[in-house]
């Protein structure tokens, strides 16, 4: 059944038999109300919407998929493709590079693609290394998945992240094991992290050949989007010595693959310990060449998109989601 409500809001179901039913209002600049309602007798309900959140002035373009054999580039604050701007949904699939080997036995690669598709998704972020596997057979394994993906997912591409700040990830280039260190946050939690003579100068020994072997293997394949430093790196005692760490590594990769985009793959400047002039040296840098942002829980402390809008940079929010106990359903 259908009711017009009236300039003031008034609406009526005349005759409506006993029983359960969904209700359904829609109002122009409104959120939809959906609720379940009991009928019994007659029955008074007061419905208050919520205004609809407001639009972003973005300019109209396709999601539909197109095929991934075009480097993506950017263009002030756009992601750029073919000439015009790339806008895209991404998903994580850390260890898509490793599936179906002794690393991840029980994963499928199809299986996961095909669920991005379905999703209609059409970038995925992964982490490329892992502690037992060496560069070449990484090497390897990527090149077969990129194959995969022209072969029979020709609209997805990846963004690549080179190594992971936390040890349980499993997720860095072999013979790094030791540059991780266990301390105790402010909230008695206890982390096994990238220790900082690994940023000091570490990273040179097992990470800087394993990044340099796999970009340029890769130079100029389209399939890839952008390659991250790493996942979430952070520094905070020692944050000049952070960024000088970020910009000798992006300038290093941009050396050897000047063909695909380069990024922190950071959580926050502000995860990082960042102040203002710490935030604009980081990413002023020529050699990076978008932000990122990891945000949960709503927790908007991490977004970094004013700090791109200033310098005129992409944004790209690369992980994000809810744990069960912020809020409900």
């Amino acid at each position: 059944r259908v009711v017009f409500a009236g300039p003031a809001g008034r609406y009526r179901f005349a005759a409506l038999p006993p029983g359960r039913y969904e209700l359904e209002v829609t109002a122009d600049d409104n959120q939809p109300l959906r609720r379940s309602i009991e009928v019994r007798d007659d029955l008074e309900l007061d419905l208050e919407l919520e205004r609809a959140a407001t639009a972003l002035g973005l300019a109209a373009v396709s999601f539909a998929p197109a095929t991934a054999d075009a480097l993506v580039g950017t263009h002030g604050t756009e992601f750029v493709r073919d000439g015009g701007p790339f806008r895209f949904i991404g998903v994580n699939l850390r260890g898509l590079a490793h599936y179906e080997t002794p690393q991840y036995p029980h994963a499928s690669k199809r299986d996961q693609l095909k669920q991005v598709r379905e999703m209609g998704a059409n970038v995925i972020r992964l982490f490329l290394p892992h502690k037992d596997v060496p560069t070449e057979v990484t090497q390897s394994r990527l090149d077969s998945l990129l194959g995969l993906l022209r072969d029979e997912f020709p609209e997805i591409y990846l963004i690549v992240a080179l190594t992971d700040l936390y040890i349980n990830s499993q997720h860095r280039p072999q013979g790094d094991d030791d540059f991780y260190k266990t301390h105790t946050d402010h909230e008695g939690r206890q982390w096994t992290l990238l220790g900082r003579e690994w940023i000091e100068g570490g990273y040179k020994t097992n990470y800087l050949p394993f990044v340099e072997a796999i970009v340029t293997a890769f130079k100029g394949r389209p399939r890839i989007l952008a390659w991250d430093i790493g996942n979430e790196l952070k520094l905070p005692e020692a944050k000049r010595i952070f960024i000088d760490f970020n910009h000798a590594v992006a300038k290093r990769i941009k050396e050897l693959d000047p063909t695909h985009l380069v990024t922190t793959g950071m959580m926050s400047t502000r995860h990082a310990g960042l102040q203002a002039k710490g935030q604009e040296r980081l990413y002023q840098s020529e050699h990076i060449d978008f932000v990122t942002s990891h945000i949960y829980n709503a927790a908007y402390g991490d977004d970094d998109s004013a700090l791109a809008a200033k310098l005129n940079k992409p944004y790209l929010v690369e992980e994000a989601g809810f744990d069960a106990e912020h809020g409900v359903d």
